[in-house]
């Protein structure tokens, strides 16, 4: 029998990850959701649990990749937040675990265990796809096909849910191992390494050892700049964009990195929290910017994913390639949407002014290898 409470589904399954959440925290959230019931969607919801229960980038990655492997309507949700408000109002001591099940979970404050093996299962294939694909859809009837290089599976887990997601086009290893090719060296900072070839040459001149030359640290100088499209159309791709960042930001080594939102669009400011929070100016930004070192990324579907154009947003995006050009010394597109899908929409336009490259493997090389200053 299908669960009918998919938000505790939800609360269960991120505990488990790790979470730092409580019964206060899974009644906020039915409480919140309460108030907006009347236009409750997936997007509402979505975005009112990563408000809530995500406090990192790493958890709102976490959440992402559970929340789109949940199939569920929004008349499930309006049931489980009705009947939990009743049994509220009813017994305000009253919760929706079962003695058993409150026995069982890890309290708020503490983190469960987690085998070495999971630990490092999960690094190697952060969005456990790799095993059901393997096991459970090798023979191809739980796979369809989307356009690009995605494909998508679905399948039944043992609460009854049913899961679906997207085998990804590029690996969490893969965009590490891009990552590492952005790189721009200089040597900067304290006298704090030995310069050994000078050593020996001041040893063959002098004919005997006194002190070793010491030379400052070969640094990388590349300052990363990424600006990310957030919600309405590119839902579908919080859960990829999330490992991007997270392995750009995380593993990039680089001397800055930055990751900051906008929806469609920058305006006149952007954000500086996924949720589109904390307003950053333009003209703020223009401070912490430099014009040999900043290197800019967008990812955006620039309209390809609904198929539209928009005369405003090809301008308004043209203000914005204006603005990077002066200001950083390269600037690349990344599009979630594969390249036969640009054709009409915005991104044909935008592609103009902005070089433009899928996400995969061989299109996040060829952009870093514009923000390395290469010619297409």
């Amino acid at each position: 029998m299908p669960n009918k409470l998919p938000l505790h589904h939800l609360f269960i399954k991120l505990r488990n990850e790790g979470f730092s959440l409580g019964t206060e925290q899974y009644l906020s959230l039915i409480k919140a959701l309460h108030h907006k019931k009347y236009l409750l969607d997936l997007g509402i919801i979505r975005r009112t649990c990563l408000t809530l229960w995500a406090n990192s980038l790493e958890e709102i990655w976490i959440f992402n990749r559970h929340f789109d492997l949940m199939v569920f309507s929004e008349e499930q949700v309006l049931e489980e937040i009705e009947q939990q408000s009743q049994d509220q109002n009813a017994d305000p001591q009253n919760t929706p675990e079962s003695d058993k099940a409150q026995e069982s979970l890890p309290s708020a404050t503490e983190t469960p265990d987690r085998d070495p093996k999971s630990i490092e299962e999960a690094t190697n294939d952060p969005t456990g796809l790799d095993k059901i694909t393997k096991e459970d859809a090798t023979s191809g009837d739980h796979l369809t096909s989307l356009p690009g290089p995605f494909q998508a599976f679905q399948i039944q887990d043992q609460e009854g849910f049913l899961l679906e997601g997207t085998v990804s086009p590029i690996t969490l290893r893969q965009m590490q191992q891009c990552w590492r090719y952005l790189r721009q060296w200089k040597k900067e900072g304290a006298q704090t390494e030995i310069d050994l070839q000078k050593t020996f040459e001041e040893v063959a001149r002098k004919g005997f050892f006194t002190k070793p030359i010491q030379t400052a640290p070969r640094v990388n100088i590349v300052e990363l700049l990424l600006l990310v499209d957030r919600n309405g159309s590119m839902l579908p791709f919080h859960g990829l964009l999330d490992e991007l960042i997270l392995s750009a930001l995380n593993g990039g080594r680089f001397q800055k990195a930055r990751c900051l939102y906008f929806h469609d669009y920058p305006l006149k400011y952007l954000f500086a929290q996924p949720q589109l929070i904390e307003e950053i100016e333009l003209s703020q930004l223009k401070k912490d910017l430099d014009r040999k070192r900043t290197v800019v990324m967008i990812i955006s579907d620039a309209g390809a994913a609904r198929n539209t154009y928009s005369e405003k947003r090809v301008k308004r995006t043209q203000q914005l390639k204006d603005f990077l050009k002066e200001n950083t010394a390269h600037q690349v597109w990344l599009n979630p949407m594969p390249a036969q899908r640009w054709e009409g929409c915005s991104a044909e336009d935008i592609a103009t002014f902005f070089p433009m490259f899928e996400i995969h493997k061989e299109g996040l090389s060829q952009a870093i290898d514009v923000l390395r200053g290469k010619a297409i």
